[in-house]
């Protein structure tokens, strides 16, 4: 593969220009229409960050080559060149891209080109048969289209129904420029708790947390300790030290039942609603998405209509997460494993 990928601008230019000639058309005419020589090189993207004028600069993707290494200006908004240089180009000459570092010689070694794209998670979950891609190319180039998330905790579905994203805007580069502001990258990631707990700076709060690695998780309702509890008692090892307790509950929970927080039963939620066994939707998840709407119990000691009936939540809030901000759910967890709280009668 070639830095300029003439299969990729071909797609764009259509079947006018010769292959032999796609790096003239591109220096040509292709620039000042805002073609992209490879899926890693955003043309219009490079030009605003680097300054440069088009009708100064022959190729735009040569200049970064030759130039942007010094200056560090991004090729691609999901290519951090000033991160990737402090993270994996130590020792290396000042005048070597980032991004030819990567292309020649980073993706083979796992390196990441952003701190939101995990190259070889990407590349175990989703294209594991194909060792041949990388997987950066095949996010931008596909699988970002097709639903495919950048790390466990970026939902790429979720986030575009959920804020209405045009299909052809990428939702990752949505979110690290702006939509980290107000959006929350995945239904069980709470941007506004974490923010409160966490001041996240200039960071979005997923790259902060997936990067600085704090004691705060994103989730209100997980209980790091309870989680560590019981993966050693289900793995009989001790949790990572290396990757976020959420993320490792994210991946665990997908193949054994591990519950996140003492006030929510997997296995009592599936009992009690048969339509989510059926599904095959971890209880969990499905509770966040749309269960907490629909006033489901997710333990046998919370039960949502007795909690809004006590006008401490927001009818349309989670009303377990509102309960973990009052002295309701301290009540609830003295009370042991008795009796649930009954359903006050209506009328």
């Amino acid at each position: 593969m070639e830095i300029f990928d003439r299969l990729w601008y071909a797609k764009q230019v259509g079947d006018g220009v010769k292959s032999s000639d796609m790096i003239g058309h591109y220096c040509r005419a292709g620039k000042f229409r805002g073609f992209d020589p490879s899926p890693y090189f955003d043309t219009d993207w490079y030009v605003a960050a680097s300054g440069i004028a088009l009708d100064k600069v022959e190729n735009p993707l040569a200049h970064c080559i030759e130039v942007g290494g010094a200056s560090l200006c991004d090729p691609h908004p999901l290519f951090n060149a000033k991160w990737y240089r402090w993270t994996y180009m130590t020792g290396e000459a000042e005048n070597l891209s980032p991004l030819i570092h990567y292309f020649t010689m980073g993706r083979q070694k796992g390196a990441r080109p952003h701190p939101l794209f995990w190259g070889s998670w990407y590349r175990q979950r989703y294209i594991s048969n194909n060792k041949d891609i990388d997987p950066f190319y095949h996010f931008l180039a596909e699988g970002e289209r097709s639903g495919l998330n950048p790390n466990p905790l970026f939902d790429v579905k979720w986030y575009r129904e959920r804020y209405h994203i045009p299909a052809a805007e990428n939702t990752l580069t949505n979110y690290v420029y702006g939509g980290h502001q107000t959006r929350d990258p995945h239904v069980m990631f709470n941007s506004a708790y974490y923010r409160s707990m966490v001041p996240c700076e200039a960071f979005s709060p997923l790259e902060h947390y997936l990067t600085m690695r704090t004691d705060i998780d994103p989730c209100i309702l997980f209980d790091a300790e309870y989680f560590s509890h019981q993966y050693e008692e289900v793995f009989l090892e001790k949790v990572s030290a290396t990757t976020p307790l959420f993320v490792q509950y994210l991946e665990s929970s997908e193949v054994r039942d591990i519950d996140p927080h003492p006030l929510f039963s997997k296995k009592y939620y599936i009992e009690r609603y048969r339509d989510v066994k059926s599904s095959r939707t971890d209880p969990f998840e499905h509770y966040m998405r749309v269960g907490y709407r629909e006033k489901r119990q997710p333990h046998a000691l919370f039960e949502p209509d007795y909690y809004l009936d006590l006008r401490l939540a927001v009818r349309e809030s989670n009303p377990l997460v509102r309960s973990l901000t009052t002295g309701i759910v301290r009540m609830l967890l003295r009370a042991g494993p008795g009796p649930r709280i009954r359903r006050r009668k209506k009328g």
